[in-house]
Protein backbone atom coordinates (compact mmCIF):
# COMPACT_ATOMS: atom_id res chain seq x y z
CA UNK A 1 0.00 0.00 0.00
CA UNK A 2 1.41 3.51 -0.79
CA UNK A 3 2.21 5.66 2.27
CA UNK A 4 2.21 8.85 2.19
CA UNK A 5 2.98 11.01 5.59
CA UNK A 6 1.14 13.81 5.57
CA UNK A 7 1.26 16.67 7.89
CA UNK A 8 -0.84 20.14 8.89
CA UNK A 9 1.14 22.93 9.87
CA UNK A 10 -1.15 25.92 10.73
CA UNK A 11 1.23 28.80 11.50
CA UNK A 12 -1.15 31.44 11.98
CA UNK A 13 -2.90 29.38 15.26
CA UNK A 14 0.48 28.89 16.32
CA UNK A 15 1.23 32.20 16.28
CA UNK A 16 -2.08 33.24 18.03
CA UNK A 17 -2.64 30.20 20.51
CA UNK A 18 -1.75 30.38 24.16
CA UNK A 19 1.02 30.01 25.87
CA UNK A 20 1.30 26.02 26.21
CA UNK A 21 0.91 26.09 22.41
CA UNK A 22 3.52 24.88 19.87
CA UNK A 23 6.62 27.55 19.28
CA UNK A 24 8.00 29.08 16.18
CA UNK A 25 11.70 29.02 16.55
CA UNK A 26 14.17 30.63 13.86
CA UNK A 27 17.50 30.01 13.76
CA UNK A 28 19.30 33.53 13.36
CA UNK A 29 23.02 32.45 14.73
CA UNK A 30 25.17 30.17 12.18
CA UNK A 31 28.21 30.46 13.19
CA UNK A 32 27.93 28.92 16.40
CA UNK A 33 26.77 25.47 17.53
CA UNK A 34 26.38 26.06 20.77
CA UNK A 35 23.05 24.33 22.61
CA UNK A 36 20.29 26.64 24.80
CA UNK A 37 21.70 27.64 28.28
CA UNK A 38 18.14 26.93 29.70
CA UNK A 39 15.13 24.64 28.04
CA UNK A 40 13.28 25.41 31.18
CA UNK A 41 12.69 29.20 29.85
CA UNK A 42 10.64 29.95 26.76
CA UNK A 43 12.80 31.02 23.53
CA UNK A 44 16.06 30.11 22.14
CA UNK A 45 19.09 31.41 23.19
CA UNK A 46 22.77 29.61 23.60
CA UNK A 47 24.33 32.94 24.79
CA UNK A 48 22.37 35.01 27.04
CA UNK A 49 25.57 37.13 27.67
CA UNK A 50 24.56 39.23 24.22
CA UNK A 51 21.18 41.09 23.69
CA UNK A 52 18.53 38.92 22.56
CA UNK A 53 18.18 35.44 21.77
CA UNK A 54 20.93 33.60 19.91
CA UNK A 55 18.87 30.91 18.28
CA UNK A 56 21.39 28.36 17.04
CA UNK A 57 19.84 24.58 15.17
CA UNK A 58 20.77 22.88 18.41
CA UNK A 59 19.65 25.20 20.93
CA UNK A 60 16.70 25.20 18.80
CA UNK A 61 15.95 21.22 18.63
CA UNK A 62 17.08 21.60 22.42
CA UNK A 63 13.51 23.56 23.36
CA UNK A 64 11.31 21.74 20.89
CA UNK A 65 12.38 18.18 22.15
CA UNK A 66 11.45 20.02 25.82
CA UNK A 67 7.70 19.84 25.47
CA UNK A 68 5.71 17.74 23.31
CA UNK A 69 3.72 20.57 21.30
CA UNK A 70 4.45 20.12 17.48
CA UNK A 71 7.16 22.46 17.57
CA UNK A 72 8.39 24.33 14.08
CA UNK A 73 11.98 25.40 13.32
CA UNK A 74 13.08 27.83 10.73
CA UNK A 75 16.01 27.67 8.50
CA UNK A 76 16.48 30.82 6.66
CA UNK A 77 17.38 30.97 3.06
CA UNK A 78 21.07 30.95 1.67
CA UNK A 79 22.73 30.31 4.99
CA UNK A 80 24.47 27.57 6.08
CA UNK A 81 24.75 25.86 9.44
CA UNK A 82 28.39 24.44 10.69
CA UNK A 83 28.02 21.48 13.45
CA UNK A 84 31.22 21.18 14.96
CA UNK A 85 30.00 20.32 18.47
CA UNK A 86 31.61 17.13 18.85
CA UNK A 87 30.04 14.91 21.95
CA UNK A 88 27.66 12.98 23.23
CA UNK A 89 23.94 13.50 24.61
CA UNK A 90 23.34 17.20 23.84
CA UNK A 91 26.54 17.57 21.54
CA UNK A 92 27.75 15.67 18.52
CA UNK A 93 24.69 14.39 16.06
CA UNK A 94 21.25 16.46 16.59
CA UNK A 95 18.87 13.97 18.58
CA UNK A 96 15.09 14.43 18.28
CA UNK A 97 12.99 12.93 20.93
CA UNK A 98 9.59 15.44 20.28
CA UNK A 99 7.39 16.16 17.52
CA UNK A 100 9.16 19.48 15.06
CA UNK A 101 8.94 20.52 12.06
CA UNK A 102 12.53 21.70 10.46
CA UNK A 103 12.87 23.56 7.30
CA UNK A 104 12.67 26.85 5.52
CA UNK A 105 9.07 28.55 5.25
CA UNK A 106 8.41 28.33 1.45
CA UNK A 107 10.82 26.38 -1.19
CA UNK A 108 12.95 29.36 -3.44
CA UNK A 109 12.44 29.57 -6.60
CA UNK A 110 16.14 29.41 -6.38
CA UNK A 111 16.76 25.84 -5.06
CA UNK A 112 20.66 26.98 -4.74
CA UNK A 113 20.10 28.99 -1.97
CA UNK A 114 18.07 26.35 0.49
CA UNK A 115 19.57 26.70 4.09
CA UNK A 116 22.88 24.27 4.30
CA UNK A 117 23.36 21.51 7.32
CA UNK A 118 27.26 20.83 7.20
CA UNK A 119 29.17 18.72 10.31
CA UNK A 120 32.44 19.01 10.53
CA UNK A 121 32.61 16.33 12.84
CA UNK A 122 32.55 11.94 12.79
CA UNK A 123 28.96 11.47 13.61
CA UNK A 124 25.73 11.59 11.82
CA UNK A 125 23.60 14.31 11.64
CA UNK A 126 20.05 14.00 12.62
CA UNK A 127 18.98 10.89 15.17
CA UNK A 128 14.90 10.62 14.90
CA UNK A 129 13.66 8.70 18.52
CA UNK A 130 11.14 6.43 18.64
CA UNK A 131 7.59 8.31 18.58
CA UNK A 132 8.86 11.27 17.15
CA UNK A 133 7.42 12.73 14.65
CA UNK A 134 9.49 15.08 11.95
CA UNK A 135 9.22 16.85 9.26
CA UNK A 136 12.56 17.43 7.16
CA UNK A 137 11.05 20.29 4.56
CA UNK A 138 13.87 22.42 2.28
CA UNK A 139 17.30 21.87 2.78
CA UNK A 140 20.81 20.64 1.98
CA UNK A 141 22.05 17.67 4.56
CA UNK A 142 25.87 17.40 3.55
CA UNK A 143 28.85 15.53 5.79
CA UNK A 144 27.24 13.72 7.84
CA UNK A 145 29.70 10.66 8.71
CA UNK A 146 28.08 7.81 11.28
CA UNK A 147 31.39 5.80 10.70
CA UNK A 148 30.74 2.46 11.50
CA UNK A 149 27.09 3.40 12.67
CA UNK A 150 24.19 3.76 10.44
CA UNK A 151 22.58 6.65 8.32
CA UNK A 152 24.87 9.14 7.97
CA UNK A 153 22.59 12.54 7.18
CA UNK A 154 19.36 10.70 9.14
CA UNK A 155 19.14 7.72 11.59
CA UNK A 156 14.82 7.14 12.24
CA UNK A 157 14.31 4.84 14.90
CA UNK A 158 11.55 2.03 15.65
CA UNK A 159 8.17 4.05 15.90
CA UNK A 160 9.72 6.84 14.34
CA UNK A 161 7.31 9.11 11.62
CA UNK A 162 9.60 11.00 9.34
CA UNK A 163 8.36 13.33 6.46
CA UNK A 164 11.20 14.16 3.83
CA UNK A 165 9.88 16.77 1.51
CA UNK A 166 12.39 18.22 -0.96
CA UNK A 167 15.68 17.80 0.67
CA UNK A 168 19.08 17.08 -1.13
CA UNK A 169 21.36 14.87 0.51
CA UNK A 170 24.73 15.13 0.02
CA UNK A 171 28.60 13.52 0.13
CA UNK A 172 27.10 11.54 3.55
CA UNK A 173 28.59 8.47 5.05
CA UNK A 174 27.72 5.48 6.67
CA UNK A 175 28.26 1.94 7.43
CA UNK A 176 24.73 1.11 6.35
CA UNK A 177 22.25 3.59 4.76
CA UNK A 178 25.27 6.60 4.08
CA UNK A 179 22.43 8.97 4.14
CA UNK A 180 19.32 7.65 5.60
CA UNK A 181 18.67 4.64 7.54
CA UNK A 182 14.95 3.47 8.26
CA UNK A 183 13.78 1.80 11.43
CA UNK A 184 10.45 3.58 11.48
CA UNK A 185 7.48 5.15 9.04
CA UNK A 186 9.34 7.41 6.37
CA UNK A 187 8.12 8.87 3.19
CA UNK A 188 10.40 10.57 1.00
CA UNK A 189 9.22 13.21 -1.69
CA UNK A 190 10.92 15.34 -4.52
CA UNK A 191 14.43 14.93 -3.17
CA UNK A 192 17.57 14.76 -4.73
CA UNK A 193 20.56 12.24 -3.09
CA UNK A 194 24.29 12.59 -4.40
CA UNK A 195 27.94 11.00 -3.41
CA UNK A 196 26.20 9.20 -0.50
CA UNK A 197 28.50 6.41 0.27
CA UNK A 198 28.37 2.86 2.50
CA UNK A 199 29.89 0.24 3.64
CA UNK A 200 27.76 -3.07 4.08
CA UNK A 201 24.05 -1.27 1.96
CA UNK A 202 21.84 1.49 0.75
CA UNK A 203 24.28 4.02 -0.43
CA UNK A 204 21.21 6.09 -0.18
CA UNK A 205 18.85 4.46 2.18
CA UNK A 206 18.97 1.50 4.34
CA UNK A 207 15.17 0.50 5.25
CA UNK A 208 14.40 -1.81 7.71
CA UNK A 209 10.87 -0.71 8.54
CA UNK A 210 8.29 1.28 6.32
CA UNK A 211 9.77 3.63 3.27
CA UNK A 212 7.55 5.19 0.27
CA UNK A 213 10.74 6.40 -1.99
CA UNK A 214 9.09 8.90 -4.42
CA UNK A 215 9.54 11.77 -7.42
CA UNK A 216 13.08 11.47 -6.00
CA UNK A 217 16.36 10.63 -7.64
CA UNK A 218 19.68 8.91 -6.76
CA UNK A 219 22.87 10.23 -8.68
CA UNK A 220 26.65 9.63 -8.27
CA UNK A 221 26.72 6.16 -6.30
CA UNK A 222 29.75 5.71 -4.01
CA UNK A 223 29.36 2.41 -2.70
CA UNK A 224 32.77 0.73 -0.86
CA UNK A 225 31.00 -2.62 -1.15
CA UNK A 226 33.37 -4.53 1.59
CA UNK A 227 30.33 -6.62 2.40
CA UNK A 228 27.60 -7.89 0.46
CA UNK A 229 26.58 -6.10 -2.98
CA UNK A 230 26.35 -2.22 -4.10
CA UNK A 231 23.31 -0.58 -4.34
CA UNK A 232 21.24 2.67 -3.90
CA UNK A 233 18.53 1.22 -2.14
CA UNK A 234 18.49 -1.38 0.32
CA UNK A 235 15.41 -2.79 2.15
CA UNK A 236 15.50 -5.51 4.58
CA UNK A 237 13.79 -8.93 5.30
CA UNK A 238 10.03 -8.37 6.24
CA UNK A 239 10.07 -4.39 5.50
CA UNK A 240 8.45 -2.23 2.84
CA UNK A 241 9.51 -0.35 0.11
CA UNK A 242 7.22 1.36 -2.61
CA UNK A 243 9.82 3.05 -5.08
CA UNK A 244 7.63 5.50 -7.56
CA UNK A 245 7.85 7.60 -10.22
CA UNK A 246 12.14 8.06 -9.36
CA UNK A 247 15.18 7.85 -11.12
CA UNK A 248 18.39 5.60 -10.28
CA UNK A 249 21.10 6.64 -12.22
CA UNK A 250 24.36 4.25 -11.91
CA UNK A 251 26.62 6.16 -13.89
CA UNK A 252 29.91 6.41 -11.63
CA UNK A 253 31.25 9.65 -11.17
CA UNK A 254 34.65 10.60 -12.59
CA UNK A 255 36.33 10.97 -9.11
CA UNK A 256 35.72 7.93 -6.60
CA UNK A 257 33.39 5.85 -8.41
CA UNK A 258 32.79 2.09 -7.45
CA UNK A 259 30.91 -0.52 -8.03
CA UNK A 260 27.36 0.68 -8.37
CA UNK A 261 23.96 -0.97 -7.67
CA UNK A 262 20.02 -0.59 -8.11
CA UNK A 263 17.71 -1.86 -5.24
CA UNK A 264 18.27 -4.64 -3.10
CA UNK A 265 15.08 -6.33 -1.84
CA UNK A 266 15.97 -9.24 1.02
CA UNK A 267 12.40 -10.92 1.23
CA UNK A 268 10.67 -7.51 1.97
CA UNK A 269 7.00 -8.28 3.37
CA UNK A 270 5.92 -6.05 0.52
CA UNK A 271 8.17 -4.44 -2.37
CA UNK A 272 6.21 -2.04 -5.39
CA UNK A 273 8.24 -0.15 -7.80
CA UNK A 274 6.78 1.54 -10.40
CA UNK A 275 6.95 4.35 -13.22
CA UNK A 276 10.57 4.22 -12.22
CA UNK A 277 13.69 4.83 -14.30
CA UNK A 278 16.69 2.34 -13.01
CA UNK A 279 19.96 2.40 -15.58
CA UNK A 280 23.57 2.54 -15.84
CA UNK A 281 24.66 0.33 -13.28
CA UNK A 282 28.12 -1.65 -13.04
CA UNK A 283 26.48 -4.48 -11.53
CA UNK A 284 22.57 -4.71 -11.56
CA UNK A 285 19.10 -2.76 -11.48
CA UNK A 286 16.83 -4.91 -9.22
CA UNK A 287 18.06 -7.67 -7.05
CA UNK A 288 14.99 -8.83 -5.27
CA UNK A 289 14.83 -12.26 -3.28
CA UNK A 290 11.23 -13.48 -2.76
CA UNK A 291 9.83 -15.84 0.60
CA UNK A 292 6.40 -17.31 1.31
CA UNK A 293 4.30 -14.57 2.05
CA UNK A 294 6.27 -12.12 0.11
CA UNK A 295 4.56 -9.81 -2.22
CA UNK A 296 6.12 -8.16 -5.11
CA UNK A 297 5.24 -6.09 -7.71
CA UNK A 298 7.50 -4.69 -10.37
CA UNK A 299 5.13 -2.62 -12.77
CA UNK A 300 6.27 0.09 -15.97
CA UNK A 301 9.69 0.90 -14.92
CA UNK A 302 12.56 1.13 -17.35
CA UNK A 303 15.46 -1.56 -16.34
CA UNK A 304 18.54 -1.45 -18.98
CA UNK A 305 21.86 -0.81 -19.54
CA UNK A 306 23.25 -2.93 -16.63
CA UNK A 307 26.77 -4.47 -16.75
CA UNK A 308 25.79 -7.78 -14.65
CA UNK A 309 22.01 -8.23 -15.01
CA UNK A 310 18.87 -5.50 -15.27
CA UNK A 311 16.59 -7.28 -12.81
CA UNK A 312 17.21 -10.81 -11.19
CA UNK A 313 14.32 -12.44 -9.00
CA UNK A 314 14.92 -15.67 -7.01
CA UNK A 315 12.43 -17.38 -5.52
CA UNK A 316 13.03 -19.72 -2.89
CA UNK A 317 11.39 -21.76 0.00
CA UNK A 318 8.32 -22.07 -1.59
CA UNK A 319 7.53 -18.71 -2.93
CA UNK A 320 5.90 -18.97 -6.35
CA UNK A 321 6.20 -16.39 -8.92
CA UNK A 322 2.57 -15.67 -8.61
CA UNK A 323 4.27 -13.47 -5.50
CA UNK A 324 6.68 -11.36 -8.14
CA UNK A 325 4.58 -9.87 -10.65
CA UNK A 326 6.74 -8.42 -13.32
CA UNK A 327 5.32 -6.98 -16.13
CA UNK A 328 5.17 -3.91 -18.75
CA UNK A 329 8.81 -2.84 -18.08
CA UNK A 330 11.46 -1.86 -20.79
CA UNK A 331 14.80 -4.25 -19.95
CA UNK A 332 17.26 -5.31 -21.61
CA UNK A 333 16.98 -8.51 -23.94
CA UNK A 334 17.53 -11.47 -22.17
CA UNK A 335 18.95 -9.44 -18.93
CA UNK A 336 16.44 -10.71 -16.42
CA UNK A 337 15.54 -13.88 -14.81
CA UNK A 338 14.64 -15.70 -12.20
CA UNK A 339 16.25 -18.19 -9.93
CA UNK A 340 14.13 -21.37 -8.34
CA UNK A 341 15.52 -23.22 -4.99
CA UNK A 342 14.97 -26.63 -5.06
CA UNK A 343 11.82 -26.40 -2.86
CA UNK A 344 10.37 -24.04 -4.79
CA UNK A 345 7.17 -25.03 -7.00
CA UNK A 346 6.23 -23.09 -9.76
CA UNK A 347 2.28 -22.95 -10.71
CA UNK A 348 1.66 -20.37 -12.71
CA UNK A 349 4.18 -18.25 -14.64
CA UNK A 350 2.66 -14.34 -13.92
CA UNK A 351 5.50 -12.28 -14.63
CA UNK A 352 6.49 -10.84 -18.15
CA UNK A 353 9.17 -8.84 -19.77
CA UNK A 354 8.04 -6.91 -22.15
CA UNK A 355 9.29 -3.25 -24.44
CA UNK A 356 7.02 -0.65 -24.09
CA UNK A 357 5.79 1.06 -26.98
CA UNK A 358 5.40 4.37 -25.94
CA UNK A 359 5.50 4.90 -22.22
CA UNK A 360 8.92 6.33 -20.12
CA UNK A 361 9.18 6.36 -16.24
CA UNK A 362 10.06 9.96 -15.61
CA UNK A 363 13.69 11.67 -15.84
CA UNK A 364 15.67 12.68 -12.91
CA UNK A 365 13.42 14.94 -10.33
CA UNK A 366 14.56 18.13 -9.72
CA UNK A 367 13.20 20.26 -6.64
CA UNK A 368 10.62 22.38 -7.40
CA UNK A 369 9.08 25.31 -5.71
CA UNK A 370 5.53 24.70 -3.84
CA UNK A 371 3.52 26.12 -0.99
CA UNK A 372 5.31 24.77 2.12
CA UNK A 373 3.78 21.40 3.80
CA UNK A 374 2.15 22.02 7.17
CA UNK A 375 2.49 19.90 10.52
CA UNK A 376 -0.13 18.13 11.91
CA UNK A 377 -0.45 19.35 15.66
CA UNK A 378 -1.04 17.22 18.98
CA UNK A 379 -2.77 18.77 21.79
CA UNK A 380 0.22 19.94 24.26
CA UNK A 381 1.46 17.81 27.75
CA UNK A 382 0.84 19.99 30.69
CA UNK A 383 4.05 22.13 31.22
CA UNK A 384 4.89 24.68 33.06
CA UNK A 385 7.75 26.56 31.55
CA UNK A 386 8.11 30.39 32.74
CA UNK A 387 9.22 33.55 30.01
CA UNK A 388 12.71 33.76 29.23
CA UNK A 389 14.15 37.03 30.44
Amino acid sequence: MFVRIRTILLIATLLLSGPLSAAILVVNTFNSDAGDTNIMLAGCDSNPGLPGDQCTLRAAIMQANATATLDQIVLPVSTEIVLNNAGLGDLGDLDITEDVVIGVLAIPNDVTTLPRIRATFADRIFDVSNNAQVTFQGMIIEDGDAGAGNGGAIRAAIGSIVDIDRVRFVDNRAQSGGAIHNAGLMSIEGSDFTLNRCVEGGSAVMNTGVLTFSTSSIRNIRDDPSLGQADAIRTADNSTLNVLNSTIDGSRPLIGGTDTGGITAITPASLRVRNSTLTDFSDYALFVSVSPGDDVVIANNILDDSDLFDCQISLFGGATVDQARVGWNQISSSNCGASLSTATSVTHRSWEHSKLPKHRARSPISIRPRSPRPALMRAPRNRHRSNRR
